[in-house]
């Protein structure tokens, strides 16, 4: 998951198991509603959450 914040700022959610109720590409997202569900996707030892604060496409 991918969320645009403006001003060049996107956070992503990774090794998610599933998407939150009514999540799909292009919603707009309320703060505290629920995107997705922790997960083990990719080469892990057990549910995490992987997260990026990205300023033009790039973590920092």
């Amino acid at each position: 998951v991918v969320l645009q914040h403006g001003d060049n700022i996107t956070t992503l959610y990774a090794h998610m198991r599933g998407l939150g109720k009514g999540i799909a590409n292009g919603t707009r997202v309320k703060q505290g509603q629920t995107i997705g569900y922790v997960g083990s996707s990719g080469m892990v030892t057990g549910p995490h959450l992987h997260y990026e604060f990205r300023v033009n496409g790039r973590p920092r």
